[in-house]
């Protein structure tokens, strides 16, 4: 699975980007939103995991512009430490798949990937 990973925090892309690579996958880094859209030139994600907070754009905005710009089907997940069950909703009303809470335990983020997308799935 190709992944992209839109969030300005160095360690979090780098130890999500371990572990997701070990588990067999291809992953992306854009450490805001114009390097996201400029990665979209280049090669569409089959998952983004989009964090909350970026430099130059918050993760909502960010979100309208990317499924305008060719990811209107792709599964966006936002990663964010604004974690209560009124934010997930919130932000699968906006157009996210789910969520996963920060701090990320790398561990547990494919498994976490997989089950968001997996109950996106059957809502759909």
């Amino acid at each position: 699975m190709k992944i992209l990973i839109i969030d300005d925090d160095e360690a979090i892309t780098r130890i999500s980007s371990i572990y997701l690579s070990k588990a067999g996958h291809s992953v992306q880094i854009a450490e805001d939103g114009s390097s996201a859209m400029k990665s979209l030139l280049e090669e569409i994600p089959d998952v983004v995991l989009l964090d909350f907070n970026l430099p130059d754009i918050k993760g909502p905005e960010l979100l309208v512009e990317l499924r305008k710009n060719g990811l209107e089907k792709t599964p966006i997940i936002f990663m964010t430490a604004q974690s209560s069950q009124h934010d997930e909703t919130r932000y699968i009303n906006m157009g996210a798949q789910g969520l996963i809470p920060k701090p990320i335990r790398p561990g547990n983020l494919e498994s976490a990937i997989q089950a968001i997308l997996e109950r996106s799935s059957h809502d759909s």
